[in-house]
């Protein structure tokens, strides 16, 4: 996870300014890869049924390569570009299941989400509802680096490069902040970010995949062709969010991994 803090503030744990983003992706030196994302607030209408407001997020269109967990069914988001006009949305296998019959024709179809249409792409693996239990994740659709330093509202997963410790990705940080705070005073001047596992957050669907993986004592390098090559970081939401509890699915997508904290998050 990737925190801002803002101490004079009293903000430990903040959400991240989705330009700040845009600057700690860029430290690829120890960063192989992010993704972020926010939750609007989304009704689905439908003929014949009563609207229902869904948890959701508008996330970028890498969010699930980053993740390394991809759709049972259709295509999904296309990794690139990181945003675009298009309205197109993935959706959990509950929402599938429970409003939609389990209909495999669904991928293609329209949803009407708070009025306009967007196609689903994609449905989830079971038991995938990441994060916040999510039911809709459309793809993000206006460009980060022209929204405010000042806003902060987003979250974000980060993927270490292989051999780059947390230590080492703090360090950029620290740096890259004080930097940002010289140059933009108004808006950073007091504003740090720091890095910490995410498997010290996430439970459900990772975390009991991290926790039985940590158990056998298993090297989340044992596979390669299962693990990603680098640890993923989410900037937690507030500390009241609702917890991403969900069933874990042999299904699922591959791989996480974490080779540089005794809290590493692998999968089995």
């Amino acid at each position: 996870m990737v925190w801002e803090a803002n101490d004079g503030k009293g903000l430990p744990h903040e959400r991240i300014s989705p330009v700040n983003f845009g600057d700690y992706r860029a430290l690829s030196q120890v960063f192989e890869d992010a993704a972020a994302w926010w939750y609007p607030q989304l009704t689905l209408t439908e003929a014949g049924h009563d609207p229902l407001r869904v948890s959701a997020v508008e996330a970028s269109a890498n969010f699930f390569s980053v993740l390394g967990v991809q759709p049972i069914l259709g295509a999904g988001f296309p990794k690139s570009p990181f945003f675009a006009r298009e309205n197109i949305a993935v959706i959990s296998h509950r929402l599938w299941r429970e409003r939609f019959g389990g209909d495999p024709a669904i991928v293609g179809t329209s949803i009407a989400l708070n009025g306009p249409l967007f196609t689903v792409v994609g449905v989830m693996p079971e038991g995938f509802q990441y994060p916040a239990d999510t039911d809709v994740w459309h793809r993000l659709q206006w460009d980060l680096t022209q929204h405010s330093r000042g806003a902060h509202f987003m979250e974000s997963i980060f993927r270490l490069k292989r051999a780059v410790t947390i230590e080492a990705a703090n360090n950029e940080l620290r740096a890259l902040t004080k930097r940002l705070g010289r140059d933009n005073p108004s808006t950073n001047a007091e504003y740090t970010a720091r890095a910490v596992p995410l498997a010290t957050e996430v439970v459900g669907f990772f975390r009991r995949r991290c926790l039985r993986c940590l158990a056998r004592r298993r090297s989340c390098w044992s596979s390669p062709a299962r693990t990603s090559r680098a640890c993923c970081w989410h900037a937690r939401r507030s500390a009241n969010a609702r917890s991403p509890c969900a069933r874990p699915s042999a299904r699922a997508a591959a791989a996480w991994s974490v080779s540089s904290s005794p809290k590493a998050c692998c999968w089995p």
